[in-house]
This record gives structure tokens, C-alpha cells and sequence, in this order.
């Protein structure tokens, strides 16, 4: 896992500004990563800041579109903005470790679908998102990234074949936050 993630970091700081980086980590490969432009990302279904929440103070940070409707990852917006949660790949080595956060995710899961069986990480993905500070006349500031991390987890079946439901999946800050799933049938507070 170290060595993916000094991979991911050797690759990241090859990116231009004004790109979007993800990267996928997963069992039996290595590191793909993907660039997209901001204005790709910004129109694919995955990964889109939705403009309806549940909380006015809450940000979509994840998406995932299913049959049965959008499946969206929040978190309050005072925790996606901290500094705990930036990472300047170019400066310094991936600041969480991967396999505590996964376990915590892992918890998580179980604990939130009552999961019974056995379940596995299956795939981790590692994002950001560019938010942007506002100066004192009200115009748009510098840029940061805000990292979080997206966990998929699956389980076997008798055969061996590794399942991976779409809402076997656990969003988390760099900071340890859980992002809340709100799906089609969730109602509003």
C-alpha cells in the first residue's frame, strides 16, 4: 500500500493546475489513474456537488448514480473546508493511514446496513475537490484541494466471485470524517 501511494504521489505532481485527479487503489492491480478536466468532472455523474442537500450547511462530496436514483455522500461544510483535510501532494507524503481509515470504514458499513456476511475492501479511490477562498471585496480567492477518500467494499459468493453492491460504499475526509449517504428513499429532516 506504501508503495501505491508514493506512486500516486510521484504521478499526482505531474498534473497541471485546473485538472481533476482520481486514483483508483484495488486488489490484484496497481495504481490507475485517471485525468479529467474540471469541465468533464463537473458534468459526470460520480462526482458532482449537488445543488439540494439535506442541511443548507452540508456539501454533496460523492455521487453515485443507481436504478433507483442518486445516492449522494454529505458531509457539513465546516469539516469538508478544514485544514486537516487539504494534502499538497508535490509537499509531503499521503498524510492518513490507509489500511485505519479502511477499518473504520469497514466498521462503519457494517454497523450502518446490518451487514451479516463477511465483507472485504474491494477498492479505494482517492479524490479532491477544488474549493476556492473568498476575499474580503467578495471576489473569488486562491485554490485548495480538499482530499477525501471513497471505500468500496464487496463479499464473496460461494463460487469465489467478489460482489461489489453500489451502496457498499463508505466516503471519509482526510480527518476521519464519514460522510452520510442520502439516498432516494432517505426523506428530509
Amino acid at each position: 500500500m506504501e508503495t501505491q501511494i508514493k506512486t500516486l504521489v510521484s504521478i499526482h505532481r505531474h498534473f497541471r493546475a485546473g485538472r481533476r485527479s482520481h486514483a483508483f487503489v484495488g486488489p490484484r492491480s496497481s495504481i490507475l489513474v485517471r485525468v479529467y478536466t474540471y469541465a468533464v468532472c463537473l458534468g459526470t455523474a460520480f462526482l458532482s456537488v449537488a445543488s439540494s442537500v439535506a442541511r443548507p450547511d452540508d456539501v454533496c462530496i460523492y455521487t453515485i448514480k443507481a436504478d433507483r436514483g442518486e445516492i449522494q455522500y454529505l458531509v457539513p461544510k465546516s469539516r469538508f473546508s478544514s485544514l486537516t483535510n487539504e494534502w499538497y501532494p508535490a509537499l509531503g507524503d499521503f498524510p492518513v493511514e490507509l489500511r485505519e481509515h479502511s477499518d473504520t470504514a469497514r466498521e462503519h458499513l457494517i454497523k450502518l446496513k446490518k451487514i451479516k456476511q463477511a465483507i472485504r475492501l474491494a477498492r479505494v479511490g482517492i479524490y479532491s475537490n477544488k474549493t476556492y477562498a473568498m476575499n474580503t471585496d467578495g471576489s473569488t480567492g486562491a485554490s485548495v484541494d480538499r482530499w477525501y477518500m471513497v471505500f468500496g467494499f464487496g463479499y464473496d459468493r460461494p463460487n469465489g466471485e467478489l460482489v461489489q453492491p453500489l451502496d457498499y460504499i463508505v466516503v471519509m475526509l482526510l480527518d476521519g470524517t464519514i460522510a452520510e449517504e442520502k439516498s432516494p428513499a432517505a426523506k428530509e429532516p
